[in-house]
């Protein structure tokens, strides 16, 4: 789908199939699939330097399917930031490669009941149960400060900062992550860690970008 940007008036191209906004290269200006409701587009900031591998473009694998990345949500929190990297599985499928302190994890949006007070009043350590009424314990609680964003996104193209991140741990290595919005909206994502190496990352940024 070809559409043009209303800031620059670049001809732009989404090239998956889950896409539903992407940033402009040229001004930076958010395009939105369907168009942005009435008060003009957004502008992202640009996304700093933060010397990972990962990069629009790159592909990999995932429990036998393969994926391009195609854009990344940078999310800073009072405890640091992590990289949410757009994953195109093809045929409209799209996940999250999440890059944090050195650690991976593939997630996807997830249909679980939780109610957001419970989120944002949970303490490490504590056990909640959704969905089927399998347990997970929360293991880190964080607030988000800002987000910046680059290239092809899938999902809603809610850009709201200050929302509260819970990340809980199930007993079979599974993870959960809950992003509690304005006290009352609850996004859950569900997935699993993974090594870098069984991703089998191909076209990654060069070493002597980093020099």
């Amino acid at each position: 789908m070809s559409l043009t940007c209303p800031g620059c008036n670049r001809v732009l191209a989404f090239r998956s199939g889950a896409g539903t906004r992407l940033v402009c290269p040229a001004c930076r200006t958010v395009v939105r699939r369907p168009p942005a409701v009435p008060g003009g587009p957004a502008r992202a900031l640009p996304v700093p330097e933060d010397m990972t591998p990962l990069r629009t473009g790159a592909t990999g694998r995932h429990d036998g399917r393969a994926f391009t990345v195609t854009g990344r949500l940078r999310y800073t929190f009072k405890k640091g930031y992590q990289n949410w990297w757009a994953l195109d599985f093809g045929n409209g499928s799209a996940g999250w490669l999440v890059e944090a302190y050195g650690d991976y994890a593939v997630v996807q949006p997830a249909a679980l009941r939780t109610t957001a007070p419970a989120m944002v009043g949970t303490k490490p350590g504590k056990t909640h149960r959704f969905g089927d009424g399998a347990p997970y314990r929360v293991t880190t609680l964080d607030k988000n400060t800002g987000i910046r964003l680059e290239g092809e996104l899938p999902g809603p193209g809610d850009e709201t900062t200050g929302f509260h991140q819970v990340e809980l741990a199930g007993e079979t290595g599974d993870l959960l992550v809950a992003q509690v919005h304005a006290g009352t909206r609850t996004l859950v994502y569900a997935g699993r860690r993974v090594a870098y190496s069984d991703l089998q990352l191909q076209q990654l940024r060069d070493l002597h970008e980093w020099t």
